[in-house]
């Protein structure tokens, strides 16, 4: 058995749990992938899964989690939309879902809301293998586009953090985005660049928590969109199935709604500081969406699931092409590869492992559709779960048993703080996406100080 299909052989089993793994877990509120990769770093996976590889080939182990990893991602991309729709509970990608799905749902068109997720999310795989070629000569080799604009992303996040404030409207609530962005910005400095919290945990004697300032993602996203909707929900509105179903007549954009996703995927996947949520944003300034038509929240949850997967692909090409991981995922891989002193160039061959992560991306987004098609549609369709006080605490309670077993107490003073900053957004009439200036921020200062060296 020669080599790639001796990796493949291996990668394949472990890319179908990772699926698993990574769909039901998109189906949980509060969950996100980097949340996994963390859990699964201070865990004894490696340790007691790995070692049932046979270590045929240097580095084949590395490969093979990698391959299931990123199978969590792909799975996890398309099954998150569940509880966007059916709790109200967004994460920082599906924030700008929220309502575009709600809207569905309260229709009593689920059947929309499970086709839209699975035309864009498939669609961007499709897409992506056409682009995938022109791409990496486009950012790589020969044009070398990466390079050429690596010393103008200050000024790049810049124009796309004004575009998004913009975006608001008028011009009071222009100015509620931009203080909401800076105070947000503020506090990610404090969190990600002065290690302020990381510097807290340390003082405490203990080696279970992930020493690294990203640990602290998962409390600031946590109250930036999943604890303030679980606080601020009020009783479950009737469930779609007692409502009088839409009869309105709509088609599923397709080709136009996947070709408006290729330029903020792509900035996902290769421009750090630039989530999914800011992209699909971008995409649509300038268009009017009619708040009650069916037909326009389509459109934006086709452009916005091909802009979540096709991210999420493109930055698996970026840790190849320019050696930069986009995500916690593709960091969580990097950090293994590190541990053995190689670069990702160095192992076996990059075409193999590349390879390899792509047919695990395939494999993942497969077997998310059909956990969203069959799972997701029955949750949707029998929607007859009451979201009660109780049930509310008790999802506070398990997003707060993550915080501390992955960031420590001082996750919880970043879940605080995240949760007072999210409320005051909401007592603003401002969108919460303004709060992604926790990531784009401390970017921009980061590159700002880099222009003066």
């Amino acid at each position: 058995m020669d080599s790639i299909q001796f990796i493949l052989l291996w990668c394949t089993p472990f890319s179908l749990l990772g699926g698993l793994i990574g769909g039901f877990s998109g189906l949980m509120p509060g969950m996100h992938p980097n949340t996994l990769a963390a859990l699964i770093a201070i865990s004894p996976f490696m340790a007691l899964i790995m070692p049932l590889v046979p270590n045929e080939l240097e580095y084949s182990n590395i490969i093979i989690f990698g391959s299931f990893l990123i199978s969590i991602l792909l799975a996890h991309s398309l099954t998150e939309m569940i509880p966007t729709a059916f709790m109200g509970i967004p994460n920082d990608d599906t924030i700008v879902a929220l309502l575009p799905s709600q809207r569905l749902f309260a229709s009593g068109r689920w059947d929309l809301l499970i086709e839209c997720t699975m035309v864009g999310s498939l669609g961007a795989v499709i897409l992506f293998a056409i682009i995938f070629i022109p791409i990496c000569g486009i950012m790589g080799g020969p044009f070398e586009l990466y390079r050429s604009i690596k010393g103008f992303f200050a000024i790049i996040l810049i124009g796309i953090a004004i575009l998004v404030i913009v975006s608001a409207g008028r011009a009071r609530r222009i100015l509620s985005s931009a203080a909401i962005f800076l105070l947000s910005g503020i506090f990610g400095l404090v969190v990600l660049t002065l290690s302020i919290p990381q510097s807290i945990t340390e003082l405490i004697p203990s080696d279970i928590w992930v020493n690294d300032s990203s640990c602290f993602l998962l409390p600031a996203f946590s109250g930036f969109f999943s604890v303030p909707s679980l606080i601020l929900m009020k009783k479950k509105k009737q469930s779609p199935k007692f409502i009088a179903q839409s009869q309105e007549e709509v088609e599923v954009p397709r080709l136009t709604s996947l070709l408006r996703s290729i330029l903020p995927s792509t900035l996902v996947g290769w421009i750090p500081g630039i989530t999914n949520a800011y992209a699909t944003t971008l995409s649509f300034i300038g268009l009017r969406m009619k708040s009650s038509s069916l037909a326009s929240a389509c459109r934006y949850l086709v452009t916005y699931s091909a802009t979540n997967v096709g991210g999420s692909l493109h930055s698996i090409i970026a840790f190849f092409v320019i050696g930069r991981a986009r995500n916690g995922i593709i960091e969580s891989i990097n950090d293994q590869i590190g541990q053995m002193d190689v670069l990702p160039f160095e192992i076996i061959q990059p075409p193999m492992m590349l390879l390899c992560f792509l047919w695990s991306a395939c494999i993942g987004a497969v077997v998310g559709a059909l956990i969203l098609r069959t799972i997701g549609s029955w949750i949707l369709q029998n929607n007859r779960f009451e979201f009660g006080r109780y049930v509310r605490i008790g999802i506070i309670v398990f997003i707060m048993s993550l915080v501390i077993a992955i960031s420590g107490p001082a996750g919880l003073l970043v879940l605080f703080t995240s949760v007072v900053l999210a409320v005051l957004t909401i007592n603003m009439c401002v969108s919460r996406i303004h709060l992604m200036g926790f990531i784009l921020f401390p970017v921009i200062v980061h590159f700002m100080s880099m222009l003066n060296r």
